[in-house]
């Protein structure tokens, strides 16, 4: 009686059976463990992370040590991680500490803003209570972080007043705040439920209260802020009123009724990007950014953005966003959505600059934009990734495609089981690139045929018993 097994897909480069015999009423099946370990992807400018769930952190790039696949850099603990290496990278971990890595100017550690000293060792910044954390991808950002109390804090430049530091000045080039904080300081003390850093260098400090209310401080150029800021009469010529493009001080843009905010850059095309926010009924809203002569004309007041309903319902989460060209975001039936620049395939095949969202995957549990690159983290811990990027491509090589693919390869498994009334020698699970070697012994009076499948050696052999 013939017996055989398929295999199929990828997960084992070779097969070599070292025991011949099969039975026809002996099964074997092959089930892929497609990088399940895999928890949260991230990606900024220059990296891309991934988070497992031992906790361990893979990232493409760690200070002056730069990898085209992700390596392991810390092995346990760790719950997010923002930022670029040469400008400041925060890393969360599981008991609510915060970690710095990188330009030291925006660490808070207690470097002056001129000092320009890359941190290699990775450094504790606050040892407990942080729940969210956003570094800096920009040399004149800041890094900010929320802790669980409630209270908001930042580190850094403070170039328009996002860290609720400085008092309105002018320079050579106009309306600018120039305040750096070496340490951590507070921006709020309570009540804060979410934040976002806006704009094209992250200058605009976006902020979700408990009670549901929006507000905004820093830069206000291009409408970033969704309000008009009081002018002033200018002290070097009488009578004239200039129109700051920054305030220190936080301004209520939405009463109620908003959970999260995001936004998506600018693009090279001269599309401006929006200001994005998730309510609490699942519908998306936002109000388009557009563009201002910032640094010449301060005499006029800018128009307040109008918000417009961008999706009516079933939104779950915004992504966060490195204040990149498009933007993602997830709908509560597990599929991804994205609208922006679509300039290098980033958000599938279609129009080089999406303003009405579009579905993008389906049975996904995260995502991250990169500057011109979507990856996609799905439920059965694959990842994929989409549009043009060299931070993760396909064994290694870059991607270059408006077709979501799997890259990743790495994390590939099988597991080989049974099931009959005969006996195996041999099972378990397998990484990509190994051989294993696997026995079938039949009942008395079976006769084995051949093994068959993709990516496996043939054996065939014959033997009666």
């Amino acid at each position: 009686m013939e017996g055989d097994r398929t295999m199929r897909g990828k997960g084992i480069k070779n097969l070599l059976p070292s025991t011949i015999l099969w039975l026809g009423l002996f099964g074997m099946s092959v089930s892929h463990m497609h990088g399940q370990t895999v928890q949260n992807i991230f990606s900024s400018i220059f990296e891309f992370s991934l988070i497992k769930s031992d906790g361990s952190l893979w990232t493409n790039y760690w200070t002056d040590v730069s990898s085209s696949f992700p390596i392991k850099r810390i092995d346990s603990d760790v719950e997010s991680i923002s930022g670029a290496t040469w400008e400041g990278i925060l890393v969360k971990k599981t008991n609510g500490s915060l970690w710095g890595l990188g330009n030291a100017n925006a660490l808070g550690l207690g470097y002056s803003k001129d000092s320009w000293v890359l941190i290699n060792t990775l450094t504790e910044i606050e040892s407990s209570g942080v729940s969210k954390a956003t570094g800096s991808v920009h040399p004149m950002e800041a890094g900010i972080f929320l802790k669980s109390n409630g209270s908001l804090w930042g580190m850094g430049y403070d170039r328009y007043g996002e860290l609720g530091m400085g008092t309105y000045s002018l320079s050579d080039l106009g309306p600018f705040f120039d305040n750096h904080a070496s340490t951590p300081v507070s921006i709020m003390n309570s009540g804060v439920m979410d934040f976002h850093k806006a704009g094209d260098v992250a200058l605009t400090l976006l902020i979700v209260k408990t009670d549901g209310s929006l507000w905004a401080l820093g830069y206000g150029g291009s409408g970033a802020l969704g309000v008009t800021l009081p002018g002033f009469s200018d002290p070097f010529i009488p009578g004239d009123i200039q129109y700051p493009n920054g305030t220190s001080t936080p301004v209520q843009v939405i009463g109620s009724g908003v959970s999260q905010v995001s936004s998506y850059a600018s693009d090279w095309n001269g599309n401006k990007g929006k200001i994005v926010y998730l309510k609490t009924d699942g519908s998306l809203w936002g109000w388009d950014l557009f563009a201002s002569d910032y640094f010449y004309d301060n005499t006029s007041p800018l128009p307040v953005p109008t918000k417009s309903q961008i999706v009516s319902s079933g939104v779950d989460r915004l992504i966060p966003s490195n204040h990149d060209q498009h933007l993602l975001f997830l709908k509560t039936d597990g599929s991804l959505w994205g609208m922006g620049s679509n300039e290098n395939g980033q958000l599938a095949s279609g129009a080089a600059y999406i303003t009405t969202p579009v579905q993008l995957a389906t049975d996904v549990m995260d995502a991250a934009a990169g500057p011109s690159s979507t990856f996609v983290l799905k439920n059965d811990g694959t990842v994929w990734a989409m549009g043009q990027s060299t931070l993760l491509g396909l064994d290694g090589q870059p991607i270059n495609s408006s077709l979501l693919q799997e890259v990743l390869l790495e994390g590939r498994m099988v597991t080989i089981s049974t099931s009959g009334s005969g006996s195996t020698t041999g099972e378990g699970g397998y990484a990509l690139g190994t051989e294993a070697n696997v026995t079938a012994t039949p009942s008395a009076g079976y006769t084995f045929s051949h093994w068959e499948g993709d990516g496996v050696t043939d054996a065939n052999a014959s033997a009666t018993s």
